[in-house]
């Protein structure tokens, strides 16, 4: 069996080095678009520029680059360079992008946008899961149900198990692309909810347990009009639940 070559090791650990560098210049910037360090229509630093602050190889910046216009954080321009673009040119499905807003203090200004998004999706989802949920699914349900009902006074673990009896509801919609919509949105959702929660009170709590034992019932009952019903009261709620933390935030701010 031939071993490699102490050329060869190097030459995969440099390269190795250098992507992770490369990955590192994508994030951090895209951070730095996200936060507002970076604004709208900023020239950023030429590739030579980049090279030399991450110390990577030109042909690794231009890789982060790529990135980040398939973010559509950026927009270079043939011999002029690299511009940061407008926010309605971001790709929100982008998981660079998703993450660098929840990492940042302005996750909530596309929380209002993620509830939407929400409504649309998980009333549909509910009322298919009342048609294709399986015995299997419905403990799983339960199992989350349970751990909320023991959770109420713990924001994080109560935040976690509500976006898991969700994710049970819309897996049991047995429908691939609203799966997928959903699995790209798992980190910002959670870190939004983990907000609301924090910011809400123990009633508000208990109420949204309420709604999921609602939707729990109506789900066991294989009721999809009436799944659909109590899904979208309980939407309806956590807009007002995400309008209040917002109102919080804010006035926590100043």
């Amino acid at each position: 069996m031939s071993s490699s070559s102490p050329t060869s090791s190097s030459f995969v650990r440099k390269t190795v080095k250098h992507v992770v560098k490369s990955d590192r210049l994508s994030t951090d910037m895209a951070q730095q678009i996200v936060d507002g360090q970076l604004q709208i229509g900023t020239l950023l630093a030429s590739e030579t520029q980049l090279s030399s602050s991450y110390g990577i190889s030109r042909p690794h910046v231009r890789q982060a680059l790529q990135r980040l216009a398939a973010a559509g954080l950026i927009s270079t321009r043939h011999g002029l360079g690299s511009y940061v673009n407008t926010k309605e040119q971001w790709n929100l499905f982008d998981p660079m992008l998703l993450e660098a807003f929840v990492q940042s203090g302005n996750l909530m200004a596309i929380a209002s946008e993620l509830v939407e998004l929400r409504k649309i999706v998980e009333v549909e989802c509910s009322r298919l899961a009342a048609q294709r949920i399986t015995a299997s699914e419905m403990q799983e349900l339960k199992k989350w149900l349970e751990r909320m009902d023991a959770t109420l006074d713990d924001a994080a673990a109560i935040a976690e198990a509500d976006l898991c009896f969700h994710a049970v509801i819309i897996s049991a919609s047995h429908n691939r692309f609203l799966q997928g919509i959903m699995s790209y949105l798992h980190a910002p959702l959670s870190k939004a909810r983990f907000l609301t929660m924090q910011a809400g009170q123990r009633k508000g709590r208990l109420r949204a347990q309420r709604h999921h034992r609602l939707i729990f019932e109506a789900l066991a009952q294989r009721n999809s009009g009436l799944a659909q019903t109590r899904m979208q009261s309980h939407m309806k709620q956590l807009e007002k639940d995400m309008e209040n933390a917002l109102r919080i935030m804010s006035l926590e701010k100043n």
